[in-house]
């Protein structure tokens, strides 16, 4: 008998220690689990202040741009334009699914991207796409703070109402106010700013409104 209970008292222990056994297991992935939410959440939050951010930035450049069409008429521009730089169109112009290009409503994707991207080799020569003014260039958050996911870019303002935006530069090769012909080297592709990798985010704007650079550069 008494070997019996010591038998079943042994049991009893035994299962107590596996119910406590559980319960702190359960609760160690409650914990992981919350722990978890809560860095989905700080995520999802970071995420939507840089979209913001990135709105914020398209608005400004937008505003900038539109304020440039008035210098347009001392631009010498030839009113052909050439491919700013030899390389693979790796995002085209208009509606995309990319969540960092700026929010655009009337896009089913939901964002509009307003240029077109090339990449080729780092260190790459961009070219002037036409005669004009070299009205910006800057690292990081220029105009106010409104272009910093361009990182190193430059700004051109061409006869006509025209402007053209140049970046994600590795460096410059141009100073600001200066006149230069088309086909001038006005800097070097890199991956600066808001960037995945080498390429050049290329933007013609007409009026401060961006356009499909397709419909203005000669076929390639």
């Amino acid at each position: 008998m008494k070997a019996d209970l010591e038998a079943k008292k042994a049991e009893q222990v035994r299962i107590v220690k596996q119910v406590q056994d559980q319960k702190a297991q359960l609760q160690a992935v409650r914990d992981q689990r919350a722990a978890r939410e809560q860095q989905i959440a700080a995520i999802e939050a970071q995420f939507q202040r840089l979209l913001a951010d990135m709105e914020a930035q398209r608005a400004a450049l937008q505003a900038q741009i539109a304020s440039l069409i008035h210098e347009s008429f001392r631009a010498r521009s030839s009113g052909k334009w050439k491919w700013p730089m030899d390389g693979v169109i790796t995002q085209g112009f208009g509606c995309t699914s990319y969540p960092f290009e700026p929010y655009d409503p009337s896009c089913p994707s939901l964002h509009f991207h307003s240029g077109i991207d090339l990449a080729a080799d780092y260190g790459t020569p961009v070219h002037a796409s036409d005669g004009g003014i070299v009205h910006n260039f800057t690292m990081g958050c220029g105009w106010g703070g409104g272009l910093c996911g361009y990182g190193r870019y430059v700004v051109m303002v061409h006869a006509g109402g025209f402007t053209t935006l140049y970046g994600h530069l590795s460096s410059w090769a141009v100073g600001e106010g200066v006149q230069v012909d088309k086909d001038t080297v006005i800097g070097y592709e890199g991956s600066t700013g808001n960037s995945t990798g080498p390429h050049l985010h290329f933007e013609i704007d007409l009026a401060g409104m961006p356009v499909d650079p397709l419909a203005y550069l000669p076929a390639s």
